[in-house]
């Protein structure tokens, strides 16, 4: 199975405030799906899918190691009811692709950033994807040079802005974030974070949308924060300053009227909750303990995937490692309409490298939907299918 890489996540305004939080609950949630799609076989061998969606249109992309090894992405029009025929991703025809993400608008298109190898090195790239259309020219994102190395690329747009988070090699893995401006176009933009963190630690994480906020794992195992804003009535971009708010690693960040903050420690999963974009955190809670047993080791704990603002509250995806209660058991975790209590499903009925998420709405309008991208393991085959189901 690839590498895990929490990911770029969606925008929802109006969570309420925040008040103390439990550890989360074992009651299982009703949620009802559409007959699940298969947008990948498993004879492909598609692995670290992403996904996203704005209203009814929905994309994904995965990664299938063959010919060479390659991004691929497929999207839809009608909430993932069909797909398109899937496309490969790449600057450079024959050139290998990793690490695709993908981000639903503002407006009617897709951004998808992956890394792409490049003589020795790989480098990170970025195209736009029209809501069922084609891929536009790419346009490379990163400036390493050399046999240096880029993995775990994020994306998000805001107004005028595309922004992408990516780790380089150069000087420690560090995190990077460049900024485009579509209206001029170019870059306006280069940050590079500070503490550079082993690949392990989990890559970058990214949301934009009335804003951008960004996290990144250290090598000295804190999270970093930055913030950014768009002024002069949408024609500038600025970041704020670098905060550390939590001890721990791979974390993601969900941008809402309440934003939250999840990360790993030891075996076990924390949250912490913002009123004020990012700027500032709350407390922190344990929302899942993974210590099952006496046991703390990398190979017993919970691997953050995903989540989103969802139905006024939040819902994040997780599994266990490879150590005791299963191999891979997935989990998906939903809260209340403030993030103050959690409800954790009973194992679902896959494993997976991967379990991303999304909120579409039906082509004729109607309440928010929850979708899922997941790959159905078998632990006995060497493939298996990539998966695509949404609520009923």
């Amino acid at each position: 199975m690839s590498h895990v890489r929490p990911r770029a996540l969606a925008v929802r305004v109006g969570l309420v405030a925040v008040a103390a939080t439990l550890l989360v609950s074992t009651a299982a949630l009703a949620y009802s799906w559409n007959p699940a799609l298969v947008l990948r076989a498993g004879s492909f061998t598609p692995s670290d899918p992403d996904l996203a969606a704005l209203g009814p249109f929905v994309a994904a992309t995965w990664f299938e190691p063959s010919g060479p090894d390659s991004v691929w992405v497929a999207d839809s029009t009608d909430s993932g009811g069909t797909f398109g025929t899937a496309q490969p991703v790449f600057n450079a025809p024959g050139q290998p692709t990793r690490d695709g993400a993908v981000f639903a608008g503002p407006t009617q298109e897709h951004h998808i950033a992956w890394v792409e190898k490049v003589g020795n090195g790989t480098r990170v790239y970025m195209a736009e994807l029209p809501f069922g259309g084609t891929l536009s020219t790419p346009i490379l994102v990163s400036t390493n040079t050399g046999s240096s190395k880029t993995r775990n690329p994020v994306i998000g747009a805001e107004g005028n802005f595309i922004v992408v988070a990516y780790q380089d090699s150069t000087g420690g893995w560090k995190a990077h974030a460049r900024v485009y401006d579509i209206s001029v176009p170019g870059w306006v933009s280069h940050i590079v974070l500070p503490g550079g963190a082993p690949l392990g630690k989990g890559g970058p994480s990214l949301a934009a949308g009335g804003g951008v906020l960004l996290a990144w794992t250290k090598a000295n195992g804190t999270i970093g924060r930055r913030v950014g804003t768009i002024g002069g009535f949408g024609t500038t971009f600025a970041w704020g300053t670098n905060a550390t708010v939590a001890n721990g690693k791979s974390a993601i960040v969900v941008l809402a009227g309440v934003s939250l903050l999840l990360y790993e420690r030891n075996a076990d999963v924390f949250r912490r909750l913002s009123n004020d974009g990012g700027q500032t955190f709350g407390t922190e809670t344990k929302v899942l303990d993974g210590s099952f047993g006496t046991s703390t080791s990398a190979g017993d704990e919970y691997r953050l995937y995903d989540a989103v603002a969802y139905d006024l509250g939040f819902v994040f995806t997780a599994a266990t490692g490879p150590g005791s209660p299963a191999l891979g058991t997935s989990y998906r975790v939903t809260s209340n309409n403030a993030g103050t209590s959690w409800t954790k499903s009973p194992a679902l009925p896959y494993a997976g490298d991967r379990r991303q998420l999304a909120r579409t709405i039906n082509a004729g309008g109607g309440p928010e939907k929850l979708a899922e991208a997941w790959l159905k393991v078998n632990p006995n085959s060497a493939t298996w299918p990539l998966k695509y189901h949404w609520e009923s």
